[in-house]
C-alpha cells in the first residue's frame, strides 16, 4: 500500500468525528447553558464541581457533600462521577469556569465513546471506512442523542 492510500485511510475517523460533532455537540454548546435537563445537569455539574474540591483539597469528604446535609456518605446514592472526575478537574485546574469545564467534560466524552466505538468497530475487522461510519452511527444516532438530559451515560 502507498504512503498516499493509508494517508486517505487515516482521516476517516477524525472526518465522521468532526461531522458528528457539527451536528449534535456543537449546538449544545453553543447555546451557552449546561448540558442536560434542568435538574440531571445541574446535579451532575455540582457533583463534579464536589469532585474537583476533594481533588484539590478543598473539602474534607468525597462520599458526604454538603448537598446531603445532614446525612453523611450520601454520594453513593447518586452518581459518583469517579471515572470521569478527573477530566472534569483538569478543566478546572487549567482555570476554566465550573460551567465551562462541565461543557468541556461533556465533549470529551463524546470523543472517547466515539473512538471507543471505532476501535470496538475495527477490532471486528472493519477497515477505517466502515469502522469509522459505524462509530458514526452508533454514537451519533438517535437513540443516544435521545440520552441528552442525562449527561452522566456519556
Amino acid at each position: 500500500m502507498n504512503k498516499a492510500k493509508s494517508w486517505d485511510y487515516k482521516i476517516f475517523p477524525f472526518l465522521f468525528l468532526l461531522i458528528g460533532m457539527a451536528g449534535v455537540v456543537a449546538p449544545y454548546l453553543s447555546r451557552h447553558s449546561v448540558p442536560g435537563d434542568l435538574g440531571d445537569g445541574r446535579l451532575n455539574c455540582y457533583l463534579l464541581e464536589h469532585a474537583f474540591l476533594v481533588l484539590s483539597g478543598k473539602c474534607a469528604s468525597f462520599l458526604s457533600p454538603p448537598f446531603f446535609y445532614p446525612w453523611i456518605n450520601m454520594v453513593g446514592l447518586s452518581d459518583t462521577h469517579w471515572g470521569t472526575a478527573p477530566i472534569y478537574a483538569l478543566f478546572r485546574w487549567a482555570g476554566l469556569s465550573p460551567e465551562r469545564s462541565f461543557g468541556d467534560w461533556f465533549l470529551v466524552g463524546f470523543i472517547l465513546n466515539y473512538f471507543s466505538a471505532y476501535f470496538v468497530n475495527r477490532r471486528f475487522g472493519l477497515k477505517p471506512f466502515g469502522a469509522s461510519l459505524g462509530a458514526f452511527f452508533f454514537f451519533f444516532s438517535l437513540p443516544v442523542v435521545a440520552q441528552d438530559v442525562h449527561v452522566q451515560l456519556l
